[in-house]
C-alpha cells in the first residue's frame, strides 16, 4: 500500500490528480488510507479519473491484487453533475455508495435526522443484552456486565461524533432498567437511587459507571486535545485552516458536526490547559494560557494597555543569555502577572512550545482526567460512610455491592 501512496503522491506533484481542500489556505488532500483500506478524494474531472484508473491498474499489475468492487464505493458532491457521476462509475467500474454505508462500524454520511444515524448503537446494546436475563445476574454480574458491553460498545462512535441527545438518553435509560433489573421497554419501574448519584466515583459514594453524554464528551476529549498541542497532522491541519486554532476559535454555527462535537469539550481544555514556554514563538501572549498561577493561566494587563493579539512570549524575552525582558513586562502587565511570569524558568535550549494538562501532574492529557475534570462540579458525597475502605475490602465484589446497597439506601 505505500507503493500506491507514493504513485498518488506523484500524480499529485505531476499535477495530474487535482484533490480536495475543505478550506482556502488548507492542506490538498488526495487520499487517507487505514490498514489496507484507501480513501481517494478528488475533483470529479475526467482527467482525474481516468489518472486515478490507471494508477490503481497499475498497481495491481505490479502486486497482484485486485479491487474487491462489492467493498468499494463511489460518493459525489451535490454539485457533481449526472454525466460526471456516470462517467466516473463507468471508468472506474465501481458503484455509487448507499446513504446507510458505514465504515469500521460508523456512518459515513449523517442524515438530517440524526437520530436515525445512530439508532444502530442502540440495537447493537439491546441485541448484546437480549441473551441476559437480568432477574437471573447478580448485582456483580450486572456491574460487570454494564462496563464491559453498554459502556464499551459506542466507545469508537463517541469518539468520532457528538450523539444526538435523544440517542444518549435512551442509552442511559437502557443500562438503568438493566441494573434495576426491569423486564420492560418502556413504563415506570423502581429505582431506589438517582441515576446520576450511582454515575459518580465510587469513592463519592457510586459505583464508577459514567453517564452517556459525559462519556461521548470525555471520548470527544482527545482529539481536541490532539488540536490543542498542535501535533502536525493532517486533520490538525485542515482543522486550523478552516476554523483557526482551537484554543481561541470563536462559535461556528454552520461548522461540521465533527468540529461543533469538538468545541464542545473547549471550556474544559481552556480551563486546564497551560503552555510550557520553550522557545515562545508559538503562544500568544495575551490569547494562550501560559502562566501558572494566575486566573485562566492568563495575565492581567495595565490600565489603557493595547493588548495586542500578535504579541508572542518571545517577544517578551531578551537573548544571549535568554531571559525576561522586565522593563516591557512591567509596562504591559499587572504585578500579580509579572510576578508569576519572572517565576518561569527559562531554558536556554531552543524548543518548542508545548500544551500541558494542569490536572495531571504529568502534564498528559487522559480521558479519565478529562471526565473527572469536566464532572468535578457534580461529584459530592454528604454520608459519612468511608466508600473507599468498603471498595478496598478484600472480600467478593458481590458482597461489596451488598454493603453498597445498604449504605446508599438502595434496597428493594
Amino acid at each position: 500500500m505505500e507503493i500506491l501512496s507514493r504513485l498518488l503522491y506523484r500524480a499529485e506533484s505531476n499535477g495530474d490528480i487535482k484533490g480536495i481542500q475543505i478550506s482556502r489556505g488548507g492542506p490538498q488532500i488526495t487520499h487517507l488510507m487505514f490498514a489496507d483500506d484507501l480513501l481517494i478524494l478528488a475533483k470529479a474531472s475526467p482527467a482525474n479519473i481516468i489518472a486515478i484508473k490507471d494508477i490503481l491498474d497499475k498497481f495491481c499489475q505490479w502486486s497482484g491484487q485486485e479491487i474487491n468492487s462489492s467493498k468499494s464505493g463511489l460518493f459525489f458532491s451535490k454539485n457533481t453533475t449526472v454525466d460526471s457521476r456516470r462517467s466516473a462509475k463507468s471508468i472506474l467500474g465501481i458503484r455509487k455508495l448507499k446513504e446507510n454505508a458505514r465504515y469500521l462500524g460508523n456512518p459515513m454520511f449523517i442524515k438530517r435526522k440524526r437520530k436515525e444515524s445512530f439508532q444502530f448503537l442502540i440495537d447493537k446494546i439491546k441485541n448484546r443484552l437480549a441473551a441476559w436475563k437480568t432477574k437471573a445476574l447478580s448485582w456483580a454480574r450486572r456491574a460487570t456486565l454494564i462496563r464491559s458491553v453498554i459502556n464499551s460498545t459506542p466507545i469508537y462512535t463517541m469518539s468520532l461524533f457528538r450523539l444526538p441527545k435523544s440517542t444518549l438518553n435512551t442509552i442511559d435509560k437502557v443500562t438503568r432498567r438493566f441494573w434495576w433489573g426491569s423486564t420492560k421497554e418502556e413504563g415506570n419501574f423502581y429505582a431506589p437511587r438517582n441515576w446520576g448519584a450511582i454515575c459518580q466515583p465510587k469513592a463519592k459514594g457510586g459505583l464508577g459507571f459514567r453517564r452517556a453524554e459525559d462519556s461521548n464528551k470525555a471520548m470527544l476529549s482527545k482529539t481536541a486535545w490532539a488540536l490543542t498541542k498542535g501535533n502536525g497532522s493532517l486533520a490538525g491541519r485542515a482543522f486550523k485552516a478552516k476554523y483557526g486554532n482551537f484554543l481561541n476559535s470563536p462559535n461556528c454555527p454552520s461548522a461540521s458536526p465533527i468540529w461543533k462535537g469538538l468545541q464542545w469539550c473547549k471550556d474544559t481544555i481552556q480551563a486546564s490547559t497551560c503552555f510550557s514556554i520553550g522557545n515562545g514563538s508559538s503562544t500568544s501572549a495575551w490569547l494562550d494560557p501560559w502562566i501558572p498561577g494566575t486566573v485562566n493561566f492568563k495575565p492581567t494587563p495595565r490600565v489603557d494597555v493595547f493588548q495586542d493579539p500578535a504579541l508572542k512570549v518571545r517577544d517578551l524575552m531578551l537573548f544571549n543569555p535568554k531571559r525576561w525582558n522586565i522593563p516591557l513586562i512591567s509596562s504591559l502587565f499587572e504585578h500579580d502577572s509579572v510576578h508569576n511570569i519572572l517565576k518561569i524558568h527559562l531554558s536556554q535550549t531552543d524548543f518548542e512550545d508545548s500544551a500541558k494538562w494542569t490536572p495531571n501532574s504529568s502534564g498528559k492529557h487522559s480521558i479519565k482526567s478529562f471526565y473527572l475534570t469536566d464532572q468535578q462540579h457534580r461529584f459530592h458525597d454528604h454520608s459519612e460512610i468511608s466508600w473507599k475502605a468498603i471498595w478496598n475490602l478484600k472480600i467478593h465484589e458481590r458482597f461489596k455491592l451488598h454493603l453498597w446497597r445498604i449504605g446508599s439506601e438502595s434496597l428493594p
